[in-house]
């Protein structure tokens, strides 16, 4: 009776270890990072970079690149592990993997295999069909006026499941970090020419 007891309750020791691992597990995107730049120069080395994750919808180059101008702002890049874990980027919904490894250069716009990055990184907070981007720090840091470059990726852009490794097939393309920590939306045409013409009526009032 005693002996299986005790198979029972080792069965459901290993049965946790095994369910516990298999949540823990990781993904492996192995990325083209050939021609990334600053904000000035296409194909930098040594600049930190992972991925984004919206769990929540789909990334795009309008409403990410205004949520990431503010929410970035005094963000601690993580430190690198393998596999790291993602982070949510101040309270946006976006999070942050940090890469194995910073940014090399290879020739515009080819992505040989000496020039591809990988970023390994669990799925907390995130998971499988998530839409991912790409996401670098020319500077390293998150200060108010640094740069940081974004881009979708061309193909794959939803994280596979859990376990999963892909080599191939998630090339960006070469582009400079033109984007700013901080940086305040430029107002339109539209809304200074309103303001314009309300402050001109008011003129013409007071006379």
């Amino acid at each position: 009776m005693k002996s299986t007891k005790i198979n029972i309750l080792q069965l459901v020791a290993l049965t946790a270890l095994f369910t516990a691992g298999f949540a823990n597990a990781s993904v492996t995107l192995t990325i083209g990072t050939a021609g990334w730049g600053n904000s000035t120069t296409t194909g930098v080395n040594g600049m930190t970079w992972g991925i984004i994750v919206n769990p929540s919808g789909a990334l795009n180059n309008t409403t990410t690149v205004s949520t990431l101008q503010t929410a970035l702002q005094g963000f601690t890049i993580p430190s690198s592990a393998s596999p790291s874990t993602p982070v949510q980027i101040g309270t946006s919904g976006l999070y942050f993997a940090e890469a194995q490894s910073q940014t090399a250069n290879g020739p515009p716009a080819a992505f040989p295999p000496g020039y591809m990055n990988t970023d390994n990184f669990n799925l907390t907070g995130v998971s499988a069909g998530n839409s991912f981007g790409v996401l670098w720090f020319p500077t390293n840091t998150t200060t108010v006026g640094s740069a940081f470059g974004y881009q979708i990726p061309t193909r794959t852009p939803t994280l596979p499941s859990d376990g999963s490794s892909i080599s191939s097939g998630i090339n960006t393309t070469p582009g400079l970090a033109s984007y700013t920590i901080g940086a305040a939306p430029e107002p339109s045409r539209a809304i200074l020419a309103a303001l314009g013409l309300g402050f001109i009526s008011l003129r013409r009032r007071r006379r």
